[in-house]
């Protein structure tokens, strides 16, 4: 049998994060903030099977390429994955097929899509014409994934087979990061010119839109005092966006003429990827009291995903700490309460940055 080729397509770096705009102290809210990439590498795989979620195994052995490596997790996932494989029947495909898998188990979630996915496939982009995409057919973000990957000039785009994974004999996989919000700017700043190439037809136009994501619409991480919040956003000159209500290619639209971005954590934020340098972004987060130790994971105080990811593509960033409201059964589902002075204060030392 053909030896399966593992082929290293990025170097290992080393990324420093710019610290936070609001408040002064920022920076300890997140710590560590700085982190290093591994290098990262593409496997050439023979005889594959993949299960719909993005576990991909080389005959009976699990790739442990295809997923993160935090460790208080793995002996779940693994036990996922084999679940997946011997659970699920699996339908062979042709063996001409070539093909390419950038999802993991979370790849239906809009953040990881947009962070994690698509530079994988950004990795493999000098062979993208050889490559059938396979893509997971069983996600609500089914739009947003084609959409997303029509333009691009893939050999073709494929999608899971309903309830099965797939057998093939001959697989394409880019290695997964170990951990998430290891962003890779890299990857991330060529698939910003990408797409705001598709919805900028002519000469670039000059971000000037001050936007607000709500949440109100959301089952849950929505603001108790949204009315107060939103008609001091009105007042200062924002526009308030439901970016559910918008296809893939509108929010790019929305991303590329957008100067400062606010609103309450969530994966909307992702699409900062698709701002240009120099703007601001202004997020809501619980603050770090209300925060068990179940619930601070790998080892810091607030999410530093936005911070990172607005480091990585020029953007200043301010974080706005806010107390819980409601249920306090989940701190990532909790809902906020905004101090709107301290609100406009943060939002005061974001158009100060970015003037």
């Amino acid at each position: 049998m053909p030896m399966d080729v593992s082929k290293k397509i990025l170097n290992a770096t080393s990324v420093s994060v710019s610290r936070p705009i609001w408040p002064i102290d920022g920076s300890e809210l997140f710590l560590p903030l700085d982190y290093q990439i591994n290098s990262r590498s593409l496997l050439d795989i023979k005889r594959a099977v993949v299960t719909r979620s993005g576990f991909c195994f080389s005959g009976f052995h699990l790739l442990p390429e295809s997923f993160y490596r935090y460790p208080s997790r793995q002996r779940r996932w693994i036990m996922r994955a084999w679940l997946s494989r011997l659970g699920w029947r699996k339908r062979t495909l042709e063996k001409s097929c070539r093909a390419l898998i950038v999802h993991n188990l979370f790849a239906g979630g809009y953040f990881f899509w947009i962070t994690e996915a698509l530079p994988k496939l950004w990795a493999v982009r000098e062979r993208w014409g050889e490559l059938e995409l396979f893509l997971p057919s069983h996600t609500p973000l089914t739009k947003v994934m084609a959409e997303s990957v029509s333009c691009l000039p893939l050999k073709s785009v494929r999608w899971f087979p309903e309830d099965r994974n797939i057998a093939v004999d001959s697989l394409v996989l880019p290695q997964n990061s170990a951990f998430k919000a290891n962003f890779d700017p890299r990857l991330l700043v060529p698939i910003r010119a990408f797409y705001t190439e598709q919805v900028v037809k002519r000469q670039p136009v000059q971000a000037f839109r001050r936007v607000y994501i709500a949440r109100d619409g959301a089952s849950y991480r929505q603001l108790a005092n949204e009315e107060q919040v939103q008609a001091l956003i009105l007042e200062r000159g924002f526009e308030i966006v439901r970016l559910e209500q918008l296809s893939f290619l509108e929010q790019v639209q929305l991303m590329v003429e957008t100067q400062l971005l606010v609103g309450p954590h969530g994966a909307g934020f992702s699409n900062m990827v698709f701002m240009p340098e120099g703007g601001g972004v202004l997020e809501f987060q619980l603050r770090t009291e209300e925060r068990t130790a179940e619930d601070i994971e790998d080892g810091y105080l607030l999410n530093k995903s936005f911070c990172r990811l607005a480091s990585c593509m020029g953007l200043g960033y301010a974080v706005l700490t806010c107390d819980g409201a409601g249920d306090e059964s989940s701190v990532k589902g909790r809902d906020l309460r905004v101090d709107v002075d301290k609100l406009a204060l943060a939002i005061d030392a974001v158009e100060a940055d970015i003037r």
